[in-house]
């Protein structure tokens, strides 16, 4: 039997993740060779905002996911407060989740050999985005922080 759930990834034991759903159950699952994902793709949104939806096979103690993709993000504050250049792009629709895994590999690569380019860089140079992609967002980012800071204050 298979099920689809929607939650966000909360901790990474090895292989084995700890998903909480959107209605607060905690499952274990692991990812199935099959699903085309491997854990290091979903290191950077453990403990994150992101949602994310999972097809599981199995007991929810320790599942197995056959499916795991990025749901569309509806957030009341912006995603830009809180997520990092990447997030935000795959949100806005202008990168997709495939794409970032792609960038993000790239950049551990080269952080291997001493060079820790950022990623706006890489996504630029690649041509996944435009150079003032990257700017708005990093824009829009910061504004976000500071309403944040001036909403707190």
């Amino acid at each position: 039997m298979t099920e689809t759930l929607t939650g966000r990834l909360i901790k990474l034991d090895g292989e084995v993740f700890h998903f909480e759903t959107d209605q607060g159950e905690r499952i274990l699952f692991s990812l199935l060779e099959t699903s085309g994902v491997q854990p290091h793709d979903l290191e950077g949104i453990v403990r994150s905002p992101v949602r994310i939806e999972i097809t599981i096979e199995g007991p929810h103690e320790h599942a197995t996911a056959i499916r795991v993709e990025p749901r569309k993000q509806h957030h009341p504050e912006p995603l830009s407060a809180r997520a990092g250049l990447g997030l935000y792009l795959v949100d806005e629709g202008v990168l997709t989740f495939d794409q970032l895994r792609s960038a993000l590999a790239r950049q551990w690569e080269l952080r291997q050999f001493g060079a820790p380019p950022k990623l706006g860089e890489i996504l630029v140079a690649t041509g996944l985005v435009r150079e003032v992609d990257v700017e708005h967002a990093l824009f829009a980012q910061q504004r976000a922080r500071d309403q944040a800071a001036h909403s707190r204050a």
